[in-house]
């Protein structure tokens, strides 16, 4: 799951802050577990979430762009969202130590190979179609 689908769910399900002043007040009650902060997002935005984060003892994650935030949760753009639920939150963070891998469309896991390439990593076992002889 790409972590804009995640996003969306977590909209859908009214689990999300959006924006500063929202995300800001339900930080501050103690209900974020979890912020993510556009990569382009101005530098005393990033500053005053990161270190109200810090204080509060939450995680802060730089995500993707402004455009592609706000297009997740169907705006043009949105700098900073909070988690509320603590299980969405957790399947960011997961996305996110992860983002070095990508699964294929037969749930084959391919990893960045020395030249620059994807190399598949391959079950050591048999596929199914292959028989004993």
């Amino acid at each position: 799951m790409k972590i804009a689908a995640l996003i969306g769910f977590a909209k859908r399900s009214g689990k999300i802050t959006l924006g500063r002043k929202a995300t800001i007040k339900a930080l501050e009650k103690g209900k974020v577990c979890l912020i993510l902060l556009a990569s382009d997002a101005g530098l005393s935005l990033k500053r005053e979430i990161i270190n109200l984060a810090s204080s509060m003892g939450v995680k802060v994650v730089s995500g993707d762009s402004k455009r592609d935030i706000g297009k997740a949760v169907g705006r043009e753009v949105c700098s900073v969202l909070g988690f509320t639920d603590r299980r969405m939150a957790e399947g960011v963070m997961e996305l996110e130590q992860n983002k070095g891998l990508r699964v294929s469309e037969n749930n084959g896991i391919f990893e960045q190979g020395a030249n620059g390439q994807d190399e598949r990593l391959r079950n050591r076992g048999k596929d199914s179609h292959e028989h004993d002889r």
